[in-house]
């Protein structure tokens, strides 16, 4: 046996193995100050074509927060994109191709209902949402009513939802005295963030008017598109979300605010037992919904719930098409608008509707 070329094996495995530890305690440490910092965190996973430029670090947890985020978003016009029009109505702002009025006989039958997000206590059907509202049109090239709604915590459930019900009903008699039949109408019920838990759950109360009803003179959304959407208020009780870095945008603290606020004061985020249409992820029964297109990355606080509640509609027989982009955060579909996974995947959403609409 030769000693001395076995000491200087050991010796040698000793050096490496030292190495190796020192390596991983320097990428312990170097983990530790990407949590110890959240937003790098989750920057270091974002899609190297987004635009991360406009993620908000802040925690929407107080009325004195949203009030003057509010009046930010409110004046944070953004400008209307050239072929688009726009005008006030009384349940929204209405967007439409230049090329068409309200008086020409080139008024499609299709449009879209369109759901602002703003977790349900924030944002307008106006303001910052023009240019989304205008892409909307030139993409789709039909229509596009973004309906205002009541905000909580000053208007928790149900009033918003009341409101975007009213709206659907003037989208449909606005079609009927256009065409001269309700019955003609074809419209896509769409929205982000909260818009897009907002559209599921209007369309669930849609459903079952229209399956109690006996005249059926409303006619049901032709589909759902739900962007980045707030369906499921018990993700609020999630212990690992609660542990884990701040997501980018939108958060588990602003959630849970949000939640509670919407809720009211009879329930909060997690009862067992909420009234129906409150969040759309607590209907136990999804068969006969209206197909529905679903868009959420994966770097979401909502990624979880959403790939729930496209999986159960799967299982109920609704058609769904779950459409994820990988390294994709909260309010890309809004705010990213000409970043190329967001120009691709509003690309594959018009594809998914005009089976529909169009």
């Amino acid at each position: 046996m030769n000693t001395s070329a076995t000491v200087n094996e050991d010796a040698d495995r000793l050096d490496i193995s030292k190495q190796e530890k020192i390596v991983s305690t320097s990428k312990q440490q170097q983990d530790n100050k990407t949590v110890d910092d959240p937003k790098k965190y989750w920057l270091s996973k974002v899609h190297p074509e987004l635009n991360t430029d406009k993620c908000i670090d802040m925690n929407f947890d107080s009325r004195l927060k949203i009030t003057f985020f509010r009046g930010l978003m409110y004046m944070m016009r953004a400008p209307i994109s050239e072929g688009v029009s726009v005008k006030k109505v009384k349940c929204g702002y209405y967007y439409y191709p230049k090329n068409g009025d309200d008086k020409s006989n080139s008024i499609s039958t299709s449009a879209i209902l369109w759901i602002h997000g703003g977790g349900r206590i924030m944002g307008s059907a106006g303001g910052m949402l023009d240019e989304v509202c205008s892409k909307i049109v030139l993409q789709f090239n039909l229509p596009v009513l973004s309906v205002h709604y009541r905000l909580a915590p000053r208007h928790p459930f149900p009033a918003g939802l009341d409101d975007i019900h009213r709206g659907y009903h003037w989208l449909v008699e606005h079609i009927a005295k256009e065409s001269g039949s309700s019955s003609s109408a074809r419209i896509a019920i769409a929205g982000d963030s909260a818009g897009g838990g907002l559209a599921a759950e209007i369309c669930q109360r849609l459903y079952d008017e229209h399956k109690a009803s006996t005249t059926q003179t409303i006619p049901l959304p032709a589909c759902q598109l739900l962007i980045n959407p707030m369906l499921d208020d018990r993700t609020c009780c999630s212990e690992q979300l609660s542990s884990m870095p701040p997501h980018l945008v939108w958060n588990h603290k602003s959630n849970s605010y949000a939640w509670k606020s919407y809720l009211g004061r009879k329930y909060k985020p997690g009862d067992e037992m909420i009234p129906q249409y409150e969040a759309a992820s607590r209907r136990t029964d999804l068969s006969g919904l209206p197909p529905c297109y679903i868009l959420i990355g994966d770097l979401d606080l909502f990624h979880e719930e959403s790939k729930d509640y496209a999986t159960r509609l799967e299982e109920h027989g609704v058609e769904i098409e779950l459409d994820e982009i990988v390294g994709g955060f909260h309010g890309t579909m809004s705010n990213n608008l000409n970043d190329q996974p967001i120009v691709d995947a509003w690309a594959r959403c018009h594809a998914f509707s005009k089976k529909y609409i169009l």
